[in-house]
């Protein structure tokens, strides 16, 4: 066996080498993306529990948001300090919303637990507060024009609790 023949086998090994190494990557690659796709499924359903929890240990809290539920409810129902509470409560649910739209387009949540979303945005949209809250976000620049597009574009199929 000559050195060029030993240097061709390097080559060769080296060859063999580096397609193990990109086929070992690609691998790990979607075995991460699978990993990711599902850490962010389960972050979102934590962040949505702990948003609930959050209003379920302030009774007023709860009761003002059912109360703002209410199809015909209107500003005049609710007082300045009330106002005021569903203001950011509304602002919290559609960046919170609007997060989860954008971890669901980069494939990090699942379609089902995206359309459960989308379609209670929808319903709560529709609602008397939800609508104001809406239109406000909206006109003020806070949510991304896609977004928009897609929370109104979901089909209404379902109602909030009143």
């Amino acid at each position: 066996m000559t050195i060029q023949n030993l240097g061709g086998l390097g080559d060769f090994v080296g060859g063999v080498g580096v397609l193990v190494t990109l086929v070992y990557a690609f691998f790990e690659y979607r075995r991460n993306r699978t990993e990711r796709e599902m850490q962010a499924a389960f972050e979102g359903e934590i962040a949505w529990s702990d948003f609930n929890l959050a209003v379920a240990e302030d009774a007023g809290l709860a009761e003002l948001s059912v109360r703002s539920f209410a199809p015909d409810a209107k500003p005049e129902d609710f007082t300045p300090a009330e106002q005021a509470q569903l203001n950011f409560i509304s602002r919290a649910f559609l960046h919170r919303l609007e997060a989860q739209w954008f971890v669901s387009h980069r494939r990090g949540l699942p379609p089902d637990i995206w359309r459960k979303r989308r379609q209670w945005g929808r319903a709560y949209i529709e609602s008397g507060m939800g609508r104001l809250a809406w239109e406000r976000e909206k006109a003020s620049g806070n949510l991304t024009p896609a977004f928009v597009k897609e929370i109104e574009s979901a089909p209404l199929i379902t109602t909030l609790p009143a």
